[in-house]
């Protein structure tokens, strides 16, 4: 299998209480996690030839979804052309899938 179709953009955790998401909108990269609750999420991490993490802390919206989007151009340095991984975490755990997305 090549790393192309490996790359995993989306998950959802087997409950549904969390999904986590890498998308692009108007050229940007976005690293979004949506919870049901408060369930702790505190970062994101997004890795190549190094490791960036950065704090998260997912806010509710007017439906009571807790949300925390993170625009990668904005929040990362650029590592150049390849593949990043991005990973969420609790108090240090990586918490749900690792997705990615190609520069």
């Amino acid at each position: 299998m090549t790393a192309a179709a490996q790359a995993k953009s989306a998950y959802c955790s087997p409950t549904g209480d969390y999904c986590q998401q890498v998308y692009r909108r108007d050229g940007d990269v976005l690293l979004e996690l949506r919870a049901a609750a408060d369930y702790g999420f505190d970062e994101v991490c997004v890795s190549k030839s190094t490791t960036v993490c950065r704090s998260i802390k997912p806010r509710p919206n007017s439906d009571g979804v807790y949300i925390s989007r993170v625009n990668w151009d904005k929040r990362f340095p650029n590592q150049g052309k390849g593949t990043y991984r991005v990973r969420w975490r609790i108090n240090g755990s990586r918490v749900g899938a690792v997705l990615s997305f190609r520069r």
